[in-house]
């Protein structure tokens, strides 16, 4: 049987090699979640990249997706304006 292969563990390999290579960088996390009290909050940018690297002053970012995985709406909105 075939191992799936899973997108936090191709993620943690591209941040463990721009680690090694001493490149500034950093996991860029989004999502939102909803307190007891029923306050619900809202982080990062919707569509944004999971990771983004800066080299020779150039920002660049990096989806991680697993063999079958889709880009979203908001993630190709976000690759089209930026």
């Amino acid at each position: 049987m075939k191992k799936k292969i899973l997108e936090k563990d191709i993620q943690r390999q591209i941040l463990d090699y721009l680690k090694i290579k001493h490149f500034f960088h950093w996991r860029n996390n989004t999502g939102a979640f909803k307190r007891e009290d029923g306050h619900f909050y809202r982080f990062g940018n919707l569509g944004s990249p999971d990771i983004f690297v800066v080299k020779n002053s150039k920002v660049y970012g990096i989806e991680v997706k697993a063999p079958k995985g889709r880009q979203s709406d908001n993630q190709l909105a976000w690759q089209i304006e930026f």
